[in-house]
């Protein structure tokens, strides 16, 4: 006779899709773990709002942890082993390694497998060991979609919403791509999603995966354009090298008055004030240098090299 178990064995939902990534599922024993930052989903408002949520939530991150260092691979059960068929961890147990009242924790597992929070689940109530085991092996696989991941699939701090829809995902991402088209309005796009994409294919993309914090990390390095005024008195006719023209300008001048009254003369000090305001709209350099420290720097190198 097939042997059961009626405690009821409790699992984080969709452990791996949100709490692991490509580099702590390679990790047999973790010493950290991912958690999302959303804070304005339902399931969490459910909990905060409750008196004794504070509570709850602490509970909740406190099971994240020590779930996180169980040995991979992890799928989010509360038991000794990590596995569905692992001993459970009740509310008693839980009470005996936190010091904490086991009303506590019952409470709070309560709370977090209620249909209004979702983030959590029994799934073993009446189960044999041999369903438990193929539970097991069957947990997290196809955990990886098309289209843009969400690095979290949450909707709050933390906190599994459970498997969205394919219509609601489908509307979150496109609320997402075109929040994007409101921050980075001097970007195509769907020009960049597309180098994306291109880029995950070569060498340099193995292993990275279209998050949506990679999204972000790549449009942050597309530098929005400026348009300065030219500044009066400037040589040369070309607005696509202001810049350039500004410093060569700027050597130019100083360079003269180095090598005829010295770096420490009084016109010096005053044409390069006088060159400072001229060009300080025109912004930095990658080393954040602006137009005259960049000047300066020219000078140097050649009067150590007895160019000047």
């Amino acid at each position: 006779m097939p042997e059961t178990n009626d405690s009821p064995c409790y699992r984080v939902k969709n452990w791996e899709k949100v709490f692991e990534n490509s580099r702590s599922r390679e990790i047999k024993n973790c010493s950290y773990v991912c958690v999302p930052n959303k804070q304005h989903g339902m399931g969490f408002l459910h909990i905060i709002t409750q008196p004794d949520g504070p509570a709850i939530l602490g509970i909740w991150y406190l099971l994240i942890e020590a779930c996180s260092m169980q040995s991979a691979p992890r799928k989010g059960f509360l038991t000794d082993t990590g596995s569905a068929e692992g001993r459970q961890w009740t509310g008693r147990t839980l009470s005996l390694r936190y010091r904490r009242p086991p009303e506590e924790f019952e409470r709070a597992l309560q709370v977090l497998c209620s249909e209004e929070v979702g983030w959590m689940e029994a799934i073993n109530v009446g189960r044999t060991s041999a369903e438990r085991r193929h539970l097991t092996a069957t947990e997290g696989k196809g955990r990886e979609g098309k289209g843009i991941e969400q690095k979290g699939s949450v909707g709050d701090s933390g906190t599994p919403e459970g498997a969205a829809p394919d219509k609601e995902k489908a509307e979150d991402d496109c609320s997402f791509l075109n929040d994007l088209r409101k921050i980075y309005t001097w970007v195509n796009l769907d020009s960049e999603i597309a180098k994306m994409r291109g880029w995950l294919l070569t060498p340099k993309g193995k292993g990275c995966r279209m998050t949506r914090s990679f999204m972000v990390r790549w449009l942050n390095k597309i530098d929005k354009p400026v348009d300065f005024k030219r500044p009066t008195g400037l040589p040369g006719p070309s607005m696509t090298t202001l810049r350039d023209d500004a410093v060569r300008h700027s050597v130019d001048k100083l360079a003269a008055i180095a090598k005829t009254e010295g770096r420490n003369s009084e016109s010096f000090s005053r044409v390069m004030s006088t060159l400072g305001t001229e060009y300080g709209k025109l912004g930095t350099n990658r080393d954040g240098q602006n137009v005259v420290a960049e000047a300066l720097d020219i000078i140097t190198f050649r009067e150590k090299k007895g160019v000047l």
